[in-house]
């Protein structure tokens, strides 16, 4: 995800501490209090926005996943709704005007992710074709080796046969 999705992923973030009550403590093996974002963090794995991986681990730098944003999202609107705790007009609009700024960015991200698809689809033709030529050159090359050979053998005995025919 870059960097303008992180900001709405944290603008979000920022809409579950607004909302939230009181916190229960929460073990992440690579999360420190000390860091800046440990309460959202928190805050967002015990509500079950976010899960914890294996071992407790958070793993902060993890790209999220459309379908994983989609869930906290719908985690999120729930647990409003069961307060009833609704955004008002202004919030509203800053969220739309964030969803209206990413349409862009994924546009350009969906364009340039289908360009490097065809680079690599083009790579792997490439590879295959050059792989090939290099069979038919590498059997062409022992084939030559092979004639070379025959050859040799054919002047060694021609060489003896001259040898003692000279010689007698």
């Amino acid at each position: 995800m870059i960097g303008i999705g992180y900001r709405f992923l944290g603008v979000s973030i920022g809409v579950l501490i607004l909302f939230s009550g009181g916190m229960h403590a929460i073990e992440m093996s690579d999360i420190s209090s000390a860091d800046p974002a440990y309460s959202a963090i928190r805050y967002s794995v015990k509500n079950g926005f976010l899960p914890l991986y294996s071992k407790n681990a958070f793993n902060p730098n993890q790209e999220i996943t459309r379908r994983e944003f989609a869930i906290g999202i719908e985690a999120l609107v729930k647990q409003m709704r069961l307060k009833n705790q609704l955004l008002n007009e202004v919030e509203l609009q800053e969220l739309k005007y964030l969803a209206q700024s990413f349409k862009p960015t994924f546009t350009t991200l969906e364009v340039r992710m289908s360009h490097l698809e065809q680079l690599a689809k083009t790579s792997a033709i490439s590879q295959a074709q050059l792989s090939e030529e290099l069979s038919k050159t590498d059997y062409q090359i022992n084939q030559k080796i092979k004639s070379l050979q025959t050859q040799s053998i054919i002047l060694s005995v021609l060489l003896v046969i001259s040898l003692v025919l000279g010689a007698s």
